[in-house]
């Protein structure tokens, strides 16, 4: 009897073994996706630096003439802007990309050199808390990739934010490309921008293709 009452708490000790070994790998495995998604949303980050970079290059390289009414503007407001560089968009709009106090900026003329609006790069813990909970709440299984303040002609206090699914950051590593177009494609063809007002209010709701 004794024999047997050993060989039970042996095969209890055994299960709680089990359970905690089970347990173990189910944490550990938790961990490891926690820090593959962290670590992909923050190359997904860096590639949204360095595609505006490349944009800004790109927009250097094509030399537009910009009205010197939005010249004469820029140099009075934007005195400290580095790696300045301009672009003629398809709607007449004259958009200057540059660097100042360490902040990626833009800022937007009409074809006339008449000012519409200038955007800041923000980080994610500097939206209003109305906003990230509207995201919270109505665009589960997203993260932010990129976030921007805009203040325009018209007074308004926008915010701009572009989510990504959260399966894009659960892929298998060894299946992503090196090449920065394909990535660049990957990420606008699934990639949401949404545009909310200072209160939160989301004013549209936009595919990137």
């Amino acid at each position: 009897m004794k024999r047997v009452k050993q060989m039970y708490s042996s095969i209890e000790n055994g299960n709680d073994e089990i359970q905690t070994n089970d347990h173990a790998v189910i944490c550990e495995e938790k961990k490891d996706s926690e820090v593959n998604h962290k670590k992909k949303k923050k190359n997904m980050k860096h590639l949204l630096t360095l595609i505006f970079v490349l944009g800004t290059i790109w927009a250097s390289a094509q030399s537009p003439k910009v009205p010197a009414n939005a010249q004469k503007d820029f140099k009075t407001k934007f005195k400290n802007a580095e790696q300045v560089s301009w672009e003629e968009t398809e709607n007449k709009e004259f958009v200057a990309s540059f660097y100042m106090e360490e902040a990626e900026h833009m800022v937007a003329y009409d074809a006339k050199g008449a000012w519409l609006y200038t955007s800041q790069l923000i980080e994610e813990s500097d939206l209003p808390e109305a906003i990230s909970e509207k995201i919270s709440d109505d665009f589960i299984e997203t993260s932010i990739v990129a976030a921007e303040k805009r203040t325009t002609a018209k007074k308004e206090s926008l915010y701009i934010v572009t989510l990504q699914p959260d399966y894009l950051y659960t892929e298998d590593e060894s299946e992503e490309s090196d090449d920065v177009e394909e990535q660049e494609e990957d990420m606008t063809a699934h990639a949401i921008q949404l545009t909310f007002d200072a209160s939160g209010k989301l004013i549209t709701k936009k595919t990137m293709l």
